[in-house]
């Protein structure tokens, strides 16, 4: 995993959004932060400034400041939700959905639409907080990664 500059985000590689919405986490990301097949997972909105989402799992969330993210809307904490579907909760959209045993995860396009992310979006899987993998779409972490020929490529 390279660190794009000295003291900056580490970076997993890139996952272009596939055909349907499928999108694959990268392998090192799943080990870093404990994904699991057929774990259901929340996708939220990241920063203004880079975009994309956070994935994270239900225990780390409800152990961190933002557990209110979901705990204020009791269908996402029961997982009641219909799988990606978009909810909004205070300043953020959530949604849940499910990690496959290949890493890779499905949501409808009009839900990643809500994240501002298209079919033929590129996200750069980057290490975010403990909360969660930031899966970015733009700024200047994006900028500096396009000058990284090595950073890898997932498909789904």
């Amino acid at each position: 995993m390279p660190q794009l500059v000295k003291g900056g985000k580490y970076v997993f590689g890139w996952s272009p959004v596939g055909q349907g919405g499928c999108i694959r986490i990268p392998p090192e990301a799943l080990v870093e932060y404990g994904f699991l097949p057929d774990e259901h997972v929340f996708i939220f909105t990241a920063s203004k400034s880079s975009g994309g989402f956070i994935i994270a799992r239900k225990p780390v969330l409800l152990e961190s400041g933002m557990a209110s993210i979901i705990t204020s809307i009791p269908r996402l904490a029961d997982w009641s939700v219909d799988e990606g579907s978009v909810i909004r909760s205070g300043k953020r959209n959530v949604c849940r959905t499910t990690i496959d045993k290949n890493g890779r995860f499905v949501l409808p396009m009009q839900s990643l639409a809500c994240y501002g992310i298209s079919e033929s979006s590129r996200l750069l899987a980057t290490r975010g907080s403990y909360v969660g993998l930031s899966m970015l779409m733009k700024g200047p972490i994006i900028e500096e990664a396009v000058n990284h020929p090595e950073i890898g490529i997932f498909t789904a």
